[in-house]
């Protein structure tokens, strides 16, 4: 198993630090850690919630990047496809996806604040 290192390392390292935001979010609004836009930075509640929908969807998009790349290495692996003429391909481009990934979060988040609060950070009433 050791030939799939190359290609799980960018999303076990981004899943990592996933982990540790979700584990140890930022506690209040600053300018160093945290999901930092002008509407997260608006309000701590605005805040809190950008920064906890950040962290879970930072690791569920890695965890599905994992293993979408563990599967489509075995399905390689025992030549039931083929998708790329060599390892190193198969490697550069799970590790260019793995990284553009990282900005799925940053629509998901938005998409969910847009949801949740009216423009000038004032938490719209659920139904």
């Amino acid at each position: 198993m050791i030939w799939i290192l190359p290609a799980v390392i960018v999303p076990l390292v981004i899943l990592f630090c996933g982990i540790l935001y979700a584990t140890y979010p930022p506690k209040k609004i600053n300018f160093l850690y945290g999901y930092r836009t002008k509407k997260s930075m608006l309000n701590n509640d605005i805040w809190t919630t950008a920064n906890s929908l950040a962290a879970k969807s930072l690791i569920i998009v890695q965890v599905s990047i994992l293993i979408i790349i563990i599967v489509i290495a075995l399905l390689e692996r025992t030549h039931i496809i083929k998708l790329f003429s060599k390892a190193t391909d198969f490697y550069l481009v799970s590790m260019v996806v793995s990284t553009v990934s990282v900005l799925l979060p940053i629509f998901i988040v938005e998409f969910e604040l847009k949801k949740q609060f009216y423009k000038d950070g004032t938490r719209k009433i659920s139904k």
